[in-house]
């Protein structure tokens, strides 16, 4: 149903040395990735068949806050982990009240840790879009039950006009027969 072979991955960093690494270490653990060196190209090819992005805060142009920002509009629910050198206290505000999932520091230093992260955020994605296939499945659901009642309904408008009519008759008829004695 959802089950894919390999998640699929962004990552979005202007350091290649830090694209490569981090890329290389996600198909290792059986990923496909894609990379991209600024958050202009993030918004370019990101789509709802990414499972997890990864996005350096630092980037010339459109830095991390600004791209998520942008990826907020569009509305993916794609899981953004930060990936970060320097951190403080009010980037970790500021990421949190835009949505970021997670942090990532670099230099990747525990693969394991690294490893679950990503895999939470995978698994995260994941009930997002079964959430979203149900409810799209109810909405659909809920449309067909009402085009059905309405089809009913018109049904019943259709009996109870004729019923009224037949009874208007009846009671025409049985008035007319009494006047006639």
């Amino acid at each position: 149903m959802l089950k894919k072979e390999k998640s699929k991955l962004l990552v979005a960093d202007d350091d290649p040395m830090v694209r490569n690494t981090v890329s290389k270490i996600l198909e290792m653990f059986g990923h496909s990735v894609e990379t991209v060196s600024d958050g202009t190209e993030v918004i370019e090819v990101v789509d709802d068949s990414f499972d997890v992005i990864i996005l350096d805060i630092n980037m010339p142009g459109m830095d991390g806050f600004a791209t998520i920002a942008e990826l907020n509009k569009k509305d993916h629910q794609i899981p953004v982990l930060f990936l970060t050198g320097a951190g403080s206290m009010d980037y970790a505000v500021k990421a949190i009240n835009l949505g970021v999932y997670d942090f990532l520091t670099k230099p990747i230093e525990d693969l394991d840790i690294f490893n679950v992260k990503i895999r939470r955020a995978i698994e995260k994605r994941m009930y997002v879009l079964k959430e979203r296939m149900y409810r799209e499945s109810l909405e659909d659901d809920v449309q067909k039950k009402a085009k059905m009642l309405e089809e009913q309904n018109k049904l019943l408008l259709q009996y109870s006009d004729s019923l009224e009519k037949a009874t208007v008759q009846m009671m025409s008829s049985m008035q007319n027969a009494m006047e006639e004695k």
